[in-house]
């Protein structure tokens, strides 16, 4: 718990301002959240290559969700590789919470 404490108190003065904690608690929040959507990649690569196939990307829930609407993998596929690694996955989760709150969602 010190440790956190000390991470968050980013000016070393021994008590967290509320900037500080608004600060601290939205670094830990996306620390969990980036460890969240790894294991969900991990979860949907069923084969374990470190690659997400064209089924498994049809699998994934927020695909499942899209339904009809879904994009296309080739939509985050940057290599052309008809695969998405890790860092196009992310890219693509991230294009869809900007699309999500566009139109005036979570």
């Amino acid at each position: 718990m010190a440790t956190l404490f000390n991470a968050w108190d980013r000016d070393h003065s021994g008590s967290l301002t509320l900037a500080e904690f608004k600060q601290g608690w939205q670094d830990q929040r996306r620390v969990a959240l980036v460890a969240r959507l790894g294991e969900m990649f991990q979860t949907a690569d069923a084969n374990h290559d470190k690659l997400l196939q064209p089924a498994e990307y049809s699998r994934l829930p927020l695909m499942k969700r899209a339904g009809a609407d879904a994009p296309p993998m080739a939509t985050f596929d940057i290599d052309h590789s008809n695969s998405l690694d890790y860092q196009e996955y992310m890219k693509m989760v991230e294009a869809l919470v900007q699309v999500a709150e566009a139109q005036g969602g979570p």
